[in-house]
């Protein structure tokens, strides 16, 4: 943000951007005008295809409970049947601890006091590589 203002105010009052650009300022004294702009781009990163940068961008946010969260969510409805999937979402995933959003604090009751344990199990069995500790039901809004 910085660098962008320092070449606006240059710009605005009629200098040149490369005067206030340091690692051009100096390969212009090294080489001279002419081949320190050569220099700059020598000095510029490899271009790389979109493909890869978007690979990187997307693998460096996305970490492991994000991840896990994504597929609990595809999955959701086979492994707690259609009624409860229709007021109950896993909202996140944190420390090993899922966390459920409910529709309504009855059945926040009826989830916490006799479905938790049914769906723990499964979430289990189709997850074996993941142990989740606990499941959270918390209201919904």
């Amino acid at each position: 943000m910085t660098c962008k203002k320092t070449k606006l105010i240059a710009f605005a009052r009629g200098e040149k951007w490369r005067e206030y650009e340091p690692l051009a300022s100096i390969l212009e004294e090294w080489y001279g005008k002419e081949t320190g702009s050569t220099e700059m781009i020598a000095h510029l990163p490899d271009v790389v295809p979109i493909q890869q940068a978007l690979n990187n961008i997307v693998s460096n946010s996305i970490n492991s409970d994000n991840s896990d969260l994504i597929r609990l969510k595809c999955d959701w409805e086979e492994l707690v049947g259609k009624d409860i999937a229709n007021i109950a979402q896993p909202k996140n995933i944190k420390n090993g601890i899922i966390y459920v959003e409910v529709a309504n604090s009855a059945w926040m009751m009826e989830l916490k006091n006799y479905s938790k344990k049914m769906i723990m199990e499964k979430i289990s069995g189709l997850y074996g590589d993941k142990s989740y500790k606990d499941m959270v039901f918390i209201p919904a809004g």
